[in-house]
């Protein structure tokens, strides 16, 4: 749900209206995807580099929250 969460923000829309299509379409855009009219849907070398990048933002939100300043 947290990845959910993250991909929703950036694309900048409620978790809630995020299809499952522009859902892996952002993870895509985050590894590079470019989403132009004629490039066909994105590869799994794009959407693996765009999964790391969105675990990398999601166990850092983690590590954030655990935070304590002094």
């Amino acid at each position: 749900m947290d990845v959910v969460k993250v991909v929703a923000y950036q694309a900048k829309v409620a978790s809630e209206r995020l299809t499952t299509r522009r859902c892996w379409h952002r993870i895509a855009q985050a590894g590079g995807y470019l989403g132009r009219k004629g490039d066909g849907e994105p590869g799994w070398k794009t959407l693996w580099k765009g999964w790391l990048y969105i675990q990398t933002l999601v166990e850092g939100i983690h590590l954030a929250s655990q935070l304590t300043l002094e």
